[in-house]
């Protein structure tokens, strides 16, 4: 009975880690909702979830108003319950650090046009991970096509050992706006779990499983 007990636990103790592997750290933006008459509040930067959200700005003159959050219910918001956060000048970059620095992941990120009017369009992402040398980086990019109708879409990128990554809108993408931004933890499709928690799972069931065969020859 106590080898069975025993069992049992090591194999509820793999299925809490499991659940608690798949949990991620999702950004909302949902601490700066807002009722504004005028339907949005401007900012230079944002920090949210323990990131900084800065933008440059370019071509523009800096008046602290580079990034809008729309109101909630305004048509703009794609998330009209909620907050996003979009950039407010074409073709300016929004950088993301870690408060504190240090390196991070990026699992996914929600995108959508920056009036949430659809059409398409594209967003380059640029990431940057510690290279040898001090200061050093290397660099890669990718470039997101935004969905034709409105709303958000869910882009999965699990990049690791990032130091930070920005977002520029393209072609057809004069503004962006995002959401839901994965970070420490790796993002997957409906719900599976990463290979990390699997193997975690594996591990407690075998052992429960082990110590249940060595129970059995005991009593034999």
């Amino acid at each position: 009975m106590r080898l069975r007990t025993l069992a049992l636990s090591l194999a509820a103790t793999a299925a809490m880690g499991l659940g608690a592997a798949a949990q991620a750290a999702t950004i909302t933006f949902d601490e700066l909702a807002h009722d504004a008459p005028v339907g949005y509040e401007v900012y230079h930067s944002v920090t949210s979830g323990g990131f900084l959200f800065a933008n440059d700005g370019t071509g523009q003159v800096h008046n602290n108003n580079e990034l809008v959050v729309w109101a909630r219910g305004n048509a703009s918001n794609a998330d009209p319950d909620g907050a996003t956060l979009a950039n407010n000048f074409p073709r300016s970059i929004t950088t993301v650090t870690k408060i504190g620095g240090g390196v991070f992941t990026l699992g996914a990120i929600d995108l959508a046009n920056g009036l949430n009017s659809g059409g398409g369009g594209t967003v380059l992402f640029t990431f940057y991970t510690p290279d040898v040398g001090v200061g050093a980086f290397s660099v890669e990019t990718e470039l997101v096509t935004l969905g034709v109708d409105p709303g958000l879409k869910t882009v999965i990128f699990n990049r690791t050992g990032l130091t930070s990554f920005s977002y520029e809108q393209q072609n057809g993408a004069l503004f962006v706006q995002v959401d839901n931004v994965v970070v420490d933890q790796f993002a997957t499709n409906a719900g599976v779990p990463e290979p990390g928690a699997w193997a975690l799972l594996i591990l407690g069931f075998g052992a429960a499983g082990s110590m249940l065969r060595r129970g059995r020859a005991m009593a034999t």
